[in-house]
């Protein structure tokens, strides 16, 4: 039976600069979410109080099969654990070449419990709910009581097919074309995608500008626009730079009007902020810059452009007839006093899936 070895702090850090990479090559079903890189910029940015964690699955001893990564935050009043980069990333998986398989979803499922038992408050969130460890998270909340939520992402594949829309979806985007066709007659229209890590900072500032521009005096569309926009993204951007990176801009007269922040690995680019200049709102500049990017990405041989977490407000995303995919999120707050010692317990550094912990 599959154990789980918990690694926390250093110990962790180390073994996600080391053999962490290997699962992740090894997980064709992995995305950029779980990527080394991805994850220790995230880290990195964790508050004093809080540390990596993660849960490693080994098939035998000794070899690990799949990892998922964690924090344990201890920064208010009750400890918590939750996905490392949550909420800036729209899929969280364990990853590794065996991290789809039934024996080690449950395994990792009993370590949470453990934790639940310790009186940790347990929250992971946007889990596939197709993938092993979603399934085994929706089976596991409704039998222990947790809280469940369900989730939507919206993937467009490539190049988009437009003849496939309706007719009224059509005349949208052929109107809206046709609008920006006239003001390129008279003004300067140029979109462009950054390709440096110098170009990439720079014109975060411009995204950061134009979001907080779009969302002044007004509340954002919740996990629609990623909250801390200005403080947390910059040292990410820099650390991972434009392997990993890219922000597409479309500028009307040397302005930008509408930015796009993007994180990749082939053959998917996924979307992570977008921006649009208010006072360009009656042009429809996002729609104008989608259809600029999934051109560009088709171009570069990129498959898919994943939109991420779709909330009540986006039915934009309709119009691209993209494939639907669910997430599920459980959480669970214990109500019985805390016990800081958990993480501290050599009996927790082992945890044997022939065990499982008390019920939340």
């Amino acid at each position: 039976m599959p154990t789980v070895r918990v690694l926390a702090g250093a110990t962790a850090l180390a073994f996600l600069a080391g053999p962490y990479r290997d699962l992740y090559l090894q997980d064709a079903q992995a995305t950029v979410f779980q990527d080394p890189a991805w994850l220790g910029a995230w880290a990195e940015q964790l508050p004093p109080a809080a540390a990596p964690l993660l849960l490693v699955a080994e098939d035998r001893p000794g070899h690990g099969a799949a990892a998922l990564a964690l924090v344990h935050d201890a920064t208010g009043p009750r400890e918590r654990l939750y996905p490392l980069s949550a909420p800036m990333a729209d899929y969280v998986r364990a990853t590794g070449p065996r991290a789809d398989s039934a024996p080690i979803a449950a395994s990792l499922m009993v370590a949470l419990r453990r934790f639940a038992g310790g009186h940790i408050d347990i929250a992971v969130s946007d889990v596939p709910a197709a993938c092993a460890l979603g399934q085994t998270l929706i089976e596991a909340a409704g039998r222990q009581g947790w809280r469940h939520t369900t989730g939507h992402c919206a993937a467009i594949d490539l190049p988009v097919d437009y003849a496939a829309m309706s007719a009224s979806t059509r005349r949208s985007h052929r109107r809206r074309q046709h609008r920006w066709d006239r003001l390129a007659e008279s003004r300067s229209v140029v979109y462009c995608r950054t390709r440096t890590t110098a170009e990439l900072l720079d014109t975060y500032s411009v995204l950061a500008d134009l979001h907080e521009r779009r969302w002044a005096g007004a509340s954002p569309l919740p996990h629609a626009a990623h909250p801390g926009l200005a403080g947390v993204w910059r040292p990410v951007l820099g650390r991972c730079g434009a392997d990993m990176f890219s922000i597409a801009t479309l500028s009307v007269d040397g302005t930008v009007v509408a930015a796009q922040l993007c994180v990749m690995r082939r053959p998917t680019c996924y979307s992570l902020v977008a921006a649009m200049d208010p006072e360009f709102q009656d042009l429809a500049p996002g729609h104008a810059l989608l259809r600029l990017l999934t051109r560009d990405l088709h171009d570069q041989r990129f498959r898919v452009l994943d939109l991420g977490r779709t909330v009540e407000g986006q039915r934009y995303k309709h119009q691209y007839l993209p494939r639907w995919m669910s997430t599920v999120s459980v959480g669970c707050v214990p109500t019985s006093p805390l016990d800081r010692s958990m993480l501290r317990s050599e009996a927790l550094r082992t945890v044997a899936t022939t065990a499982p912990g008390p019920p939340c």
